[in-house]
């Protein structure tokens, strides 16, 4: 009988930091064979990226203990990071070298674990590049991370990973921030490897769907515990435990429609984009992320912009609260030349167009409270006397469903789903007519994704907002979209409501899109 490669058992990893203790992994056993396959799944301080810091030897030597035991009994127990298990982290950007190429950081690898000759491993480097499906590779293998796109980057990683040959390779979280069609690239990649290496493989998700098709079992964990471990179809299927069923309920289907009250019909236009254009770059490396984009956006609705990476879904939210100055076109705003308003008339204009990012903890002043950071624009805008600010500040965090005794703390104090509330918060605090929503959901959790979307169509109702919502999830856009408009290389390429962009999808990328969602009832492309 074949050794397990992995066993652990009653693992346990606290942080400490002073007196305050942090009980991260409580008691997590499980066992996995060569060539094993095994999701570890939960939210956002549910335990399972340290249980992945545990396996790979990656927890900081200082302010954490760890119990329990991790046994490797087919490696001898011998084991090393980077040569015998292989890490892909969900930011590839935080673990390439932004001053050394792609190239030189594979072939490093390869160096360090294998005494390979820098020509020997260049070359291996070179051949991963080309494996792991990246187009040109010996000429990519001279790039910059910062040259590539999010998906490039993430296929870089993987590189770096395998360049040992490692028996195990974990993927924390490794397509939570690529597109529709890059993430169901990435997938069928993680498979496809795993397959022809016999490589065992951990992929810590969030995401119960997009494990489908990829592992054999799925571990659900919450709150540092494991709740529920099942062959993943049976999970998919039946679900025992309840925290399991809430993440399955909390899941999106592209296929159906939004369980939504209906809205009033929407008013007259409110905002209306003409030819709207802008590049970026000189010459031969010239790109042009917004060609000649015509869009209107009615009082009281919701238009999705969805598209890949790239494809200049950013550069136009940028243009449209004039973060960003188009090259040309026009941007009308509530019948106002919104392009030919400058300072004081820009600012009065902009309160009532207000932008929500992406990473609300970026967004956010890391020096200032929660109070503060709403009462700065109640201020800045004069819509509040001061006697009356702190009541505002109340209300506005009672609006976004936070509890007042949040007001003291700093962005960092705070969860990722509190922090996009507090952004949403702050958005509100200048009586906007129109949200432009710049993925305000991509980084949250699969039940923290479901209460904001569910915010902010209780706000809309409410105030009678228009939102411009711009996701790489097509999943998102059926949720919360009333018209869609498809973008691909800085151009709208399909415009229509939301039923019919889903039923009787007309240009190739949206069928692509639609397609490689992820499905409860069918297995990921």
């Amino acid at each position: 009988m074949t050794a397990p490669l992995l066993t652990v058992e009653n693992l346990s990893v606290v942080f400490r930091q002073g007196p305050k203790q942090v009980r991260a992994v409580d008691g997590v056993s499980f066992t996995l064979r060569p060539g094993g396959r095994l999701a570890i799944v939960g939210e956002s301080g549910s335990g399972k990226t340290s249980v992945a810091l545990a396996l790979a030897g990656l927890l900081p030597r200082r302010g954490v203990e760890r119990g329990g035991s991790i046994r490797w009994p087919s490696l001898g127990n011998s084991v090393c990071a980077g040569r015998d298990v292989g890490v892909v982290f969900q930011d590839p950007m935080s673990s390439l070298n932004p001053v050394l190429t792609v190239g030189e950081q594979v072939a490093e690898v390869a160096v360090t674990h294998l005494g390979l000759s820098w020509d020997e491993a260049s070359l291996r480097a070179g051949e991963l590049l080309e494996r792991v499906g990246l187009p040109q590779p010996h000429d990519m293998a001279d790039a910059y991370p910062h040259q590539l796109s999010g998906g490039q980057r993430q296929r870089v990683a993987l590189a770096m990973a395998l360049a040992a040959g490692p028996k195990l390779l974990i993927a924390d979280e490794p397509t939570t921030a690529l597109d529709t069609l890059t993430q169901a690239q990435i997938v069928k990649l993680l498979d496809r490897l795993a397959r022809d290496t016999r490589l065992a493989l951990i992929l810590i998700t969030h995401d119960l769907v997009l494990a489908r098709g990829m592992v054999e079992t799925g571990m659900v964990m919450n709150s540092g515990r494991v709740v529920e471990t099942e062959p993943i179809d049976a999970l998919l299927s039946s679900p025992r435990h309840a925290y399991t069923r809430v993440l399955l309920e909390a899941t999106l289907d592209p296929d159906a429609p939004p369980a939504r009250k209906a809205k009033k019909l929407p008013g007259p236009p409110l905002l209306r984009l003409s030819g709207l254009r802008k590049g970026f770059g000189r010459g031969v490396r010239r790109v042009t992320a917004v060609d000649g984009v015509d869009l209107t956006v009615m009082k009281g609705e919701t238009l999705g912009v969805v598209g890949g990476s790239g494809s200049g879904k950013t550069t136009l939210a940028r243009l449209i609260v004039r973060l960003l100055e188009p090259e040309a076109g026009e941007i009308e705003f509530t019948g106002l030349d919104l392009l030919a308003h400058r300072g004081a008339a820009l600012r009065q204009t902009r309160a009532r167009l207000q932008m929500v990012f992406q990473d609300p903890l970026s967004a956010l002043n890391p020096l200032a409270t929660v109070r503060r950071l709403l009462s700065d624009p109640l201020r800045i805008h004069g819509h509040v006397a001061p006697v009356d600010r702190e009541a505002a500040v109340i209300g506005l965090l009672h609006r976004v469903g936070l509890s007042p005794d949040l007001a003291d703390r700093y962005p960092h104090e705070l969860s990722g789903g509190q922090r996009q509330r507090v952004n949403i918060a702050r958005a509100l605090a200048s009586r906007p007519e129109l949200l432009v929503l710049d993925e305000p959901v991509s980084s949250l959790d699969v039940s923290i994704r479901a209460q904001i979307l569910k915010l902010l169509d209780d706000i809309q109702r409410d105030l009678g907002l228009s939102y411009l919502f711009i996701s790489h999830d097509i999943s998102v856009i059926r949720a919360v979209a009333d018209r869609v408009a498809v973008m691909d290389n800085g151009r709208i390429v399909e415009l229509g409501t939301a039923d019919a962009i889903f039923t009787r999808p007309s240009h190739p990328l949206t069928r692509a899109l639609i397609d490689a969602a992820p499905r409860l009832h069918r297995k990921a492309l």
